[in-house]
């Protein structure tokens, strides 16, 4: 019988983030913005490199995220959904995070990342930089609708004409 041998895969060196990219709607100074009410998924691309061996790109390793509020550091502390890996331009290995931003209350937040294996368990990578703002652009709406208040004087209208020919021709 064979036996498998699981080993914890060991790099040396210093990694870190470098190339996040936010795919957004607009920029505010150096943040990202999207708004909780019409903002479906906030995406965020990234590499993750080893700076002590020519930044040289480091795939496939196991990785997850957690959200900070920006200047407040375990605040929030929410972890995110999982980090997935890709090819981009056919080369280059890069990681991709999306993020609904449903459940977020309009603030400035922070991602910081971790592997989960292949370096050392929770290991800090590094800061997703900059964050991204988060902003609730919803304004109340009126009491009464334009469309309802046309669809209310139709048919009071309707009834008084109605109350009107019945009056006339009993």
């Amino acid at each position: 019988m064979k036996e498998s041998l699981l080993v914890d895969l060991v790099l040396s060196g210093e990694f870190s983030i470098t190339s996040t990219q936010y795919y957004g709607k607009d920029k505010q100074g150096e943040y990202n913005v999207y708004a909780i009410d019409s903002s479906s998924v906030i995406t965020v691309s990234f590499e993750v490199v080893n700076s002590e061996f020519n930044n040289i790109p480091v795939p496939n390793i196991n990785l997850y995220g957690i959200l900070d509020i920006d200047g407040k550091p375990g605040k929030l502390n929410q972890s995110l959904p999982s980090i997935t890996s890709a090819i981009e331009d056919g080369e280059t290995h890069i990681y991709l995070l999306s993020i609904p931003p449903a459940n977020l209350k309009a603030n400035t937040y922070v991602i910081t990342v971790y592997s989960t294996t292949g370096i050392s368990r929770n290991l800090e990578i590094g800061v997703l930089s900059p964050g991204f703002k988060v902003v609730s652009t919803l304004t109340p709406s009126p009491i009464i609708q334009l469309h309802e208040a046309l669809i209310l004087i139709m048919v009071i209208s309707f009834i008084g004409l109605a109350y009107l020919n019945l009056k006339r021709n009993p």
